[in-house]
């Protein structure tokens, strides 16, 4: 019989590829780790790893063992979530945040979600989209809070609230004159992005069809995955970046009042949910983050959208 440390182990390799990284990862020595996971092996009567390959490889039989491994220890947790079901919403519970909304939500809600459930310890990572939903179908987050829809199969999305856009505009900048901008006003215009693989540079992209997205600087080549560097950019006096409302509450209100400029009606937004995969455990510290993450939003940020229509699409995943 197999004891379910010994099967974390197993998977925390699978999943580091490295014996020393999955040691770290379950916090005892590679020693130790190494001699448990040579003890399932000899019960099983075959190897689960192949040492000699760099990173470690999984054999065929092995993989078949670790994706059954992988299922007892997500019943595992399970049995030990409905074990606490009649105690207060309790244990880890980890979050994946994307970049363009981490900076400027989390300030909003950690505290007030800290101080009602002083019992759950969460854990804030920040990475991209396709990191974080893969992440959360490996179970190694509860939940991400990403823009969306996204349209995965086996992720389900809670609606929180839509975020509008704003364009921030240098005082070099034709745009500089105008009150409200219309998508036609961005055209020809030099459109500082982040790089690739951020959702909000596809969103920008699908606003910005006809404006001049390469660097406002002709022999410069520039990518950053930050919207603080882009803002910085702008403040150089040139060109122009689109930011999503929470990033613009950041600036002073020096910036707000002279160079941020709103989008006519429709205005442009994003849809931004709590997703995850897994329906049967955590829904009390997830309802509880969500309610915290709502209660604490600005103004300008709203919970229903009049127009569907307005909601930008995600061409490809942040």
């Amino acid at each position: 019989m197999f004891s379910i440390d010994q099967l974390k182990y197993i998977v925390a390799v699978y999943r580091e590829r490295h014996f020393g990284r999955a040691a770290t990862r379950c916090s005892v020595s590679q020693p130790s780790l190494s001699t448990q996971i040579m003890k399932v092996e000899d019960q099983l009567g075959f190897p689960v790893f192949d040492r000699s390959k760099k990173p470690v490889k999984v054999t065929p039989p092995g993989a078949l063992f670790i994706k059954q491994a992988r299922q007892v220890l997500h019943e595992y947790d399970v049995l030990m979530t409905v074990s606490q079901t009649a105690e207060p919403v309790q244990g880890i519970f980890r979050l994946g945040i994307m970049p363009t909304l981490s900076p400027y939500s989390v300030p909003l809600f950690l505290e007030k979600f800290s101080e009602a459930n002083p019992q759950i310890r969460l854990v804030v990572t920040e990475s991209k989209t396709d990191d974080i939903i893969a992440q959360i179908q490996d179970d190694q987050l509860d939940a991400g809070l990403l823009a969306t829809p996204l349209t995965i199969g086996g992720i389900h999305e809670k609606k929180l609230f839509y975020e509008p856009f704003f364009v921030f505009v240098s005082p070099t900048s034709a745009l500089a004159e105008k009150t409200t901008i219309t998508e036609s006003d961005l055209d020809g215009e030099s459109v500082w992005l982040l790089d690739e693989g951020h959702c909000f540079r596809n969103q920008v992209l699908s606003i910005c069809r006809n404006s001049d997205t390469r660097n406002a600087l002709n022999n410069v080549s520039f990518s950053s995955g930050q919207l603080e560097t882009m803002i910085n950019l702008v403040r150089l006096g040139r060109g122009c970046t689109l930011l999503p409302y929470l990033a613009t509450t950041y600036l002073t209100e020096e910036e707000k009042r002279q160079w941020i400029r709103p989008f006519a009606v429709p205005t442009p937004k994003r849809e931004i949910s709590l997703v995850y995969s897994r329906t049967d455990w955590k829904q009390g510290a997830l309802q509880s983050l969500a309610y915290h993450i709502v209660s604490n939003l600005p103004a300008n940020c709203y919970q229903d959208s009049e127009n569907q229509a307005n909601i930008i699409p995600i061409l490809e995943t942040d």
